[in-house]
């Protein structure tokens, strides 16, 4: 098959701190047909609304500095609206197998920001490939 004919997936980053995006721009940007950020996730639930399943794929901090909406919360609620979506959760600090084990199912990759960035790009890598 073409790789010209590939369907580029539609990714949305959910990240509130700039340098942390300007890194999952680099990394994301080339392999995508568009590539989406919202800082809050009321701001993510607004583009998901908006657009509909067009949405590939969900990287998502979960440390998000709103109190009324954090990262699991902001999962649950976009599970309840599409439930193929794959969804890449962020954290700062490694969780436990235990912790992990509890939302598989509900998220597809877990990556956390003291791991080299070559894992991130090889997580995103391999569901921009799925899509």
């Amino acid at each position: 098959m073409d790789t010209k004919t590939l369907k580029k997936p539609v990714v949305l980053v959910v990240e509130d701190r700039d340098i942390f995006k300007k890194s999952y721009e680099s990394i994301i940007q080339p392999a995508t047909s568009e590539l989406l950020f919202a800082p809050t996730a009321k701001e993510a639930l607004a583009i998901i609304h908006q657009r509909g399943n067009s949405i590939d794929l969900i990287v998502v901090d979960i440390d998000l500095p709103d109190p009324t909406l954090k990262g699991m919360k902001l999962i649950n609620a976009i599970r309840k609206k599409n439930k193929r979506v794959m969804i890449i959760m962020i954290a700062e600090h490694q969780w436990s197998a235990k912790k992990q084990e509890k939302y598989q199912g509900i998220i597809d990759e877990f990556y956390f920001k003291s791991e080299e960035i070559t894992k991130l790009e090889n997580i995103i890598r391999q569901y921009i490939r799925l899509v």
